[in-house]
């Protein structure tokens, strides 16, 4: 097989600069740059563990918290300074009116971990959501294109984070088997 080769003109500057003809060819592969790695781009499950390691040190700190002071009354009642700063631990099933569900949302929203990862409109629609509904949680919109970040990073949050909590306060030796049924292995 015959290679094709071009001409390359490369400029010279200087006083007594003059014109200097390259050969290439087309087809060669580039030369690999010796002493860098390639940058590998992070898969969604990579970058879902990043935020979801992020948001579990926050919970950590927020049960510590809580539960270093004695026994928790009132269903893990918390006032982390998130949100409209009054949450349940516990809070699982049902309305995620200061449910740990949103308690996540809001860690989520003003740590800037949505910033992060959802597009513009989206992250205007995060904050419609939490100006028209307080006491909600963010969804994406089934309509839209990037839908599938609900469902590969979004929703796992949720789980995990929600998993991790159950797990600390077990852990932590309160009896809360019950309220995390749906998250515990």
């Amino acid at each position: 097989m015959k290679v094709k080769k071009k001409t390359i003109a490369k400029k010279q500057t200087g006083k007594n600069s003059k014109t200097k003809k390259l050969t290439s060819k087309t087809s060669k592969k580039p030369k690999k740059q010796r002493g860098k790695t390639p940058k590998k781009t992070k898969t969604s499950k990579e970058i879902r563990d990043i935020y979801i390691e992020r948001i579990n040190k926050i919970l950590d700190k927020i049960i510590k918290e809580n539960t270093d002071k004695g026994s928790p009354e009132n269903d893990f009642k918390v006032r982390p300074g998130y949100g409209y700063d009054k949450f349940y631990l516990t809070w699982v099933e049902g309305s995620y009116d200061m449910s740990l569900q949103s308690l996540i949302h809001y860690i989520m929203y003003e740590e800037g971990i949505y910033k992060e990862f959802l597009t513009k409109e989206q992250y205007k629609d995060v904050q419609k959501a939490i100006k028209e509904e307080p006491n909600g949680i963010y969804g994406i919109n089934e309509e839209d294109d990037e839908k599938d970040i609900q469902y590969e990073i979004i929703d796992p949050i949720y789980y995990q984070c929600i998993t991790h909590v159950g797990k600390e306060l077990i852990r932590r030796g309160f009896d809360v088997k019950k309220d995390f049924e749906e998250y515990l292995d």
